[in-house]
């Protein structure tokens, strides 16, 4: 199984291999573009410290990542995107296919036909927005062009499998690590700011629910979404209230069995020291598991976790505990 890594700047690429990555997916974002309508909205985190922002960084990035056989994703996975946008993108993916970047990763169909129509040769990558939930919607995509899909964060490894046995014939990525957002990214239309702790998600409980009628929702099964959330977010370690993270290691087994090929890291806008500490995390994982029983694999995965495992809402595959 190989390891996917974020990355977000040039002096990363040999510490996070050295570290244990396989692959490398970043943002790119050209600063001078930033006048053009709504330029700054093409991938899901557009801010700069989770995207590349010259042409030269993304050329050396890929070029120093392929000395080491290592490839690069670039991520354009907005869930639609204005014809103001398209020509944007038409520019930026000219960018990528010159640096000889691997792939980009998309999550709007209508984009992958765009990018078809104008002949722009570079393999895709369906993204978490697609809504990858079961074998149709692969074939829908792999029929798109679409050489991987990367599967939504809430789909159970059973589901999964699966998923997979109906349609083999293309990649699968699924996430190991970080911001398991408790919403689908398929149906998420909130923007994403620097700061997390200023995602109007995370504050949604301190709205108020109004009917039809506008008369105030206070029913008892209100009440009880809104406290699950509230400690929902009291976990969640993109809020302000924890340092532990989401993680999906002890599932590793299972998702290797089923037939996933890529495990997938979040943090593009993570320290670059996080960045090789998840990855160093992963790889330990997968030693471990090359040596021993899937059963022993769990116990000893629990071990190298520590402290953050056992959390609530930090599981990624509840079920396989």
């Amino acid at each position: 199984m190989k390891i996917t890594s974020p990355i977000n700047k040039v002096e990363e690429v040999e510490l996070l291999i050295s570290a244990g990555a396989n692959e490398f997916y970043l943002g790119y974002i050209n600063p001078d573009l930033k006048g053009a309508e709504a330029s700054n909205m093409l991938n899901r985190r557009s801010y700069s410290d989770a995207s590349i922002n010259s042409k030269q960084d993304l050329k050396e990035i890929t070029e120093k990542a392929h000395e080491y056989g290592v490839p690069v994703y670039v991520t354009f996975n907005e869930h639609s995107y204005s014809d103001v946008q398209k020509i944007t993108l038409t520019e930026l993916i000219s960018d990528v296919i010159d640096a000889e970047s691997d792939a980009i990763i998309v999550g709007d169909p209508g984009l992958m036909l765009f990018i078809k129509d104008q002949g722009l040769e570079i393999d895709l990558i369906c993204s978490v927005a697609g809504g990858v939930f079961n074998s149709k919607t692969a074939e829908f995509y792999k029929k798109l062009g679409a050489t991987r899909i990367i599967l939504p964060r809430w789909i159970r490894t059973d589901e999964i499998k699966t998923l997979i046995k109906r349609e083999p014939n293309v990649e699968y990525e699924a996430f190991i690590l970080n911001a398991r957002c408790h919403f689908s990214d398929c149906y998420c239309n909130f923007f994403h700011p620097p700061k997390s702790n200023q995602f109007l998600c995370k504050n949604v409980y301190s709205l108020e629910f109004l009917d039809l009628n506008n008369n105030p929702i206070n029913s008892l099964q209100v009440r009880e979404h809104i406290k699950e959330y509230k400690q929902w977010n009291k976990f969640c370690p993109e809020s302000k209230y924890t340092d532990k993270e989401h993680c999906g290691v002890c599932a590793i087994p299972e998702l290797r069995d089923a037939g996933v090929s890529a495990l997938k890291i979040v943090g593009r806008a993570r320290p670059t020291e996080e960045k090789i500490n998840n990855v160093v995390l992963i790889k330990e994982c997968l030693n471990i598991l090359d040596n021993l029983p899937n059963n022993q694999f769990k116990y000893e995965a629990k071990k190298l976790v520590g402290k953050a495992c056992g959390e609530p809402y930090l599981c990624y595959y509840p079920e396989v505990l």
